[in-house]
Protein backbone atom coordinates (compact mmCIF):
# COMPACT_ATOMS: atom_id res chain seq x y z
CA UNK A 1 0.00 0.00 0.00
CA UNK A 2 2.97 2.28 1.00
CA UNK A 3 4.72 1.81 -2.34
CA UNK A 4 1.43 2.54 -4.21
CA UNK A 5 0.88 5.47 -2.31
CA UNK A 6 4.71 6.59 -2.89
CA UNK A 7 4.32 5.58 -7.10
CA UNK A 8 1.89 8.62 -7.41
CA UNK A 9 4.31 11.07 -6.13
CA UNK A 10 6.49 13.15 -8.22
CA UNK A 11 10.62 12.21 -7.82
CA UNK A 12 11.78 14.92 -4.97
CA UNK A 13 8.49 14.36 -2.81
CA UNK A 14 8.89 10.80 -3.24
CA UNK A 15 12.50 10.75 -2.33
CA UNK A 16 12.48 13.15 0.52
CA UNK A 17 8.97 11.48 1.84
CA UNK A 18 10.43 8.61 1.85
CA UNK A 19 13.68 9.23 3.86
CA UNK A 20 11.62 11.54 6.20
CA UNK A 21 9.52 8.68 7.06
CA UNK A 22 12.35 6.90 8.44
CA UNK A 23 13.97 9.57 10.48
CA UNK A 24 10.35 10.57 11.88
CA UNK A 25 10.12 6.98 13.00
CA UNK A 26 13.23 7.14 14.42
CA UNK A 27 12.61 10.57 16.52
CA UNK A 28 8.94 9.23 17.42
CA UNK A 29 11.09 6.73 18.80
CA UNK A 30 13.38 9.07 21.11
CA UNK A 31 9.77 11.74 21.67
CA UNK A 32 7.99 8.57 23.36
CA UNK A 33 10.96 7.71 25.28
CA UNK A 34 12.31 10.57 26.54
CA UNK A 35 10.19 13.76 26.75
CA UNK A 36 7.89 11.98 29.10
CA UNK A 37 9.98 10.88 31.09
CA UNK A 38 12.52 13.80 31.48
CA UNK A 39 9.97 15.74 33.80
CA UNK A 40 8.25 12.90 36.02
CA UNK A 41 12.22 11.73 36.92
CA UNK A 42 13.05 15.22 37.66
CA UNK A 43 9.82 15.65 39.89
CA UNK A 44 10.64 12.22 41.30
CA UNK A 45 14.42 13.48 42.56
CA UNK A 46 13.01 16.54 43.76
CA UNK A 47 13.37 19.16 41.96
CA UNK A 48 10.79 22.16 42.62
CA UNK A 49 8.54 23.67 40.33
CA UNK A 50 10.41 26.87 39.61
CA UNK A 51 13.31 24.83 38.48
CA UNK A 52 11.01 22.77 36.20
CA UNK A 53 8.94 25.49 35.00
CA UNK A 54 12.39 27.25 33.83
CA UNK A 55 13.58 23.57 32.17
CA UNK A 56 10.24 23.42 30.37
CA UNK A 57 10.45 27.00 28.85
CA UNK A 58 14.14 27.13 27.37
CA UNK A 59 12.60 25.87 24.40
CA UNK A 60 10.59 29.06 23.42
CA UNK A 61 14.05 30.74 24.26
CA UNK A 62 15.52 28.45 21.56
CA UNK A 63 12.88 28.97 19.43
CA UNK A 64 13.15 32.92 19.04
CA UNK A 65 17.15 32.18 19.33
CA UNK A 66 16.00 30.00 15.67
CA UNK A 67 14.32 33.21 14.02
CA UNK A 68 17.92 34.85 14.35
CA UNK A 69 19.32 31.57 13.29
CA UNK A 70 17.34 31.56 10.08
CA UNK A 71 18.65 34.82 8.72
CA UNK A 72 22.62 33.67 9.59
CA UNK A 73 21.71 30.84 7.19
CA UNK A 74 19.38 32.63 4.43
CA UNK A 75 22.38 32.24 2.14
CA UNK A 76 23.76 29.31 3.48
CA UNK A 77 23.12 25.31 3.08
CA UNK A 78 20.10 24.67 5.04
CA UNK A 79 20.78 21.10 6.17
CA UNK A 80 23.48 21.51 8.88
CA UNK A 81 21.38 24.01 10.73
CA UNK A 82 18.85 21.14 11.00
CA UNK A 83 21.02 17.72 11.94
CA UNK A 84 23.50 19.40 13.88
CA UNK A 85 21.44 21.27 16.10
CA UNK A 86 19.15 18.02 15.96
CA UNK A 87 21.97 15.84 17.30
CA UNK A 88 23.31 18.20 19.78
CA UNK A 89 20.39 18.26 21.44
CA UNK A 90 19.06 15.17 21.37
CA UNK A 91 22.38 13.33 22.22
CA UNK A 92 22.47 15.72 25.06
CA UNK A 93 19.24 13.65 26.24
CA UNK A 94 21.39 10.71 26.51
CA UNK A 95 23.61 12.10 29.54
CA UNK A 96 20.86 12.22 31.98
CA UNK A 97 21.37 8.61 32.35
CA UNK A 98 24.30 9.78 34.38
CA UNK A 99 22.98 12.55 36.10
CA UNK A 100 20.52 11.61 38.69
CA UNK A 101 20.53 14.67 41.15
CA UNK A 102 18.54 18.32 40.47
CA UNK A 103 21.07 20.46 39.05
CA UNK A 104 22.48 18.34 36.14
CA UNK A 105 19.82 17.68 34.80
CA UNK A 106 18.30 21.12 35.01
CA UNK A 107 21.50 22.45 33.26
CA UNK A 108 21.04 19.18 30.92
CA UNK A 109 17.36 19.85 30.22
CA UNK A 110 17.35 23.51 29.93
CA UNK A 111 20.46 22.91 27.19
CA UNK A 112 18.62 19.98 25.64
CA UNK A 113 15.21 22.49 24.90
CA UNK A 114 17.35 24.99 24.10
CA UNK A 115 19.12 23.64 21.62
CA UNK A 116 15.95 21.47 19.92
CA UNK A 117 13.68 24.33 17.75
CA UNK A 118 17.00 26.07 16.48
CA UNK A 119 16.55 24.23 13.33
CA UNK A 120 12.83 24.76 12.85
CA UNK A 121 13.09 27.50 10.46
CA UNK A 122 15.65 26.30 8.30
CA UNK A 123 13.73 22.48 8.27
CA UNK A 124 10.30 24.89 7.34
CA UNK A 125 12.92 25.48 4.10
CA UNK A 126 13.97 22.38 3.14
CA UNK A 127 10.31 21.21 3.01
CA UNK A 128 9.31 24.21 0.97
CA UNK A 129 11.90 23.56 -1.84
CA UNK A 130 11.86 19.67 -1.30
CA UNK A 131 7.95 19.29 -1.67
CA UNK A 132 5.70 20.20 -4.46
CA UNK A 133 2.88 23.14 -3.27
CA UNK A 134 0.26 20.71 -3.94
CA UNK A 135 1.72 18.21 -1.84
CA UNK A 136 3.37 19.90 0.87
CA UNK A 137 1.12 20.00 3.78
CA UNK A 138 -0.70 16.08 3.16
CA UNK A 139 2.76 14.89 3.28
CA UNK A 140 4.11 16.97 6.32
CA UNK A 141 0.68 16.26 7.84
CA UNK A 142 1.67 12.55 6.94
CA UNK A 143 5.15 12.74 9.15
CA UNK A 144 3.04 14.04 11.99
CA UNK A 145 1.00 11.34 12.51
CA UNK A 146 3.32 9.32 12.10
CA UNK A 147 5.28 10.79 15.04
CA UNK A 148 2.71 10.99 17.42
CA UNK A 149 1.40 7.26 16.44
CA UNK A 150 4.98 5.89 17.19
CA UNK A 151 5.58 8.22 19.91
CA UNK A 152 2.46 6.85 21.69
CA UNK A 153 3.96 3.23 21.79
CA UNK A 154 6.68 3.63 23.33
CA UNK A 155 5.56 6.43 25.64
CA UNK A 156 3.02 3.76 26.78
CA UNK A 157 6.10 0.90 26.79
CA UNK A 158 8.40 3.33 28.87
CA UNK A 159 5.60 3.87 31.52
CA UNK A 160 5.19 0.24 31.49
CA UNK A 161 8.79 -0.07 32.53
CA UNK A 162 9.03 3.05 34.74
CA UNK A 163 6.15 0.91 36.71
CA UNK A 164 8.34 -2.17 37.06
CA UNK A 165 11.62 -1.09 37.49
CA UNK A 166 12.61 3.21 37.98
CA UNK A 167 16.15 2.31 37.75
CA UNK A 168 15.86 1.34 34.37
CA UNK A 169 14.45 4.17 33.19
CA UNK A 170 17.73 6.17 33.40
CA UNK A 171 19.73 3.80 31.17
CA UNK A 172 16.32 4.32 28.63
CA UNK A 173 17.54 8.00 28.27
CA UNK A 174 20.77 6.29 26.44
CA UNK A 175 18.46 4.77 24.10
CA UNK A 176 16.42 7.46 23.45
CA UNK A 177 19.59 10.42 22.38
CA UNK A 178 20.83 7.08 19.85
CA UNK A 179 17.76 7.35 18.17
CA UNK A 180 16.91 11.02 18.66
CA UNK A 181 20.30 11.38 16.95
CA UNK A 182 19.81 8.77 14.07
CA UNK A 183 16.73 11.06 13.67
CA UNK A 184 18.63 13.63 13.02
CA UNK A 185 21.27 12.14 10.41
CA UNK A 186 18.59 10.21 8.70
CA UNK A 187 17.12 13.66 7.34
CA UNK A 188 20.33 14.51 6.60
CA UNK A 189 20.76 12.46 3.62
CA UNK A 190 18.18 14.19 2.08
CA UNK A 191 19.30 15.89 -1.01
CA UNK A 192 17.79 19.84 -0.82
CA UNK A 193 16.23 20.92 -4.01
CA UNK A 194 17.56 24.37 -5.54
CA UNK A 195 20.25 24.86 -2.94
CA UNK A 196 21.52 28.28 -3.62
CA UNK A 197 25.03 28.79 -3.97
CA UNK A 198 27.00 29.37 -1.02
CA UNK A 199 28.10 33.26 -0.52
CA UNK A 200 29.48 35.30 1.93
CA UNK A 201 26.58 36.66 3.82
CA UNK A 202 26.30 40.23 3.27
CA UNK A 203 25.44 42.74 6.04
CA UNK A 204 21.91 43.27 6.56
CA UNK A 205 19.82 44.47 9.65
CA UNK A 206 17.46 41.86 9.36
CA UNK A 207 15.80 43.03 12.53
CA UNK A 208 15.10 46.50 10.71
CA UNK A 209 13.55 44.89 7.55
CA UNK A 210 11.61 42.65 9.71
CA UNK A 211 9.67 45.66 11.39
CA UNK A 212 9.19 47.12 8.03
CA UNK A 213 7.17 44.08 6.80
CA UNK A 214 4.86 44.09 9.96
CA UNK A 215 4.37 47.69 9.92
CA UNK A 216 3.54 48.07 6.09
CA UNK A 217 1.09 45.01 6.42
CA UNK A 218 -2.47 45.02 8.45
CA UNK A 219 -3.66 41.37 7.53
CA UNK A 220 -0.02 39.72 8.77
CA UNK A 221 -0.37 41.71 12.42
CA UNK A 222 -3.79 40.69 12.63
CA UNK A 223 -3.14 36.90 12.39
CA UNK A 224 -0.28 37.07 14.01
CA UNK A 225 -2.04 38.63 16.90
CA UNK A 226 -4.63 36.33 16.43
CA UNK A 227 -2.03 33.23 16.47
CA UNK A 228 -0.57 34.97 19.80
CA UNK A 229 -4.33 34.95 21.82
CA UNK A 230 -4.75 31.01 20.55
CA UNK A 231 -1.35 29.80 21.30
CA UNK A 232 -0.69 31.78 24.44
CA UNK A 233 -2.75 29.15 26.82
CA UNK A 234 -1.08 26.63 25.40
CA UNK A 235 2.09 27.76 26.18
CA UNK A 236 1.42 28.89 29.74
CA UNK A 237 -0.01 25.23 30.08
CA UNK A 238 3.28 23.16 29.26
CA UNK A 239 4.98 24.37 32.60
CA UNK A 240 1.94 23.49 34.17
Amino acid sequence: MLKGYLSRLPLTDRITFSRELWSGTFYGIFAGIALPLVTIMARRIGMGPEAITAMVTMQFVGALFGVVLVHVASRRAKMPFVVWPGVASRGLIGLLAFAQTPVPILVIASAFNLLVNLGGPAYASIMRRNYSNFNRWRLIGNIRILVTIVSAIFSSAAGLVLIENEHIVWWLFLVAAAFGALSSLTFGTIKVRWEPKLSPEPHVRWEGSGLRLLGSNCLLLLFLGLLFLCAMPDKLAVPL
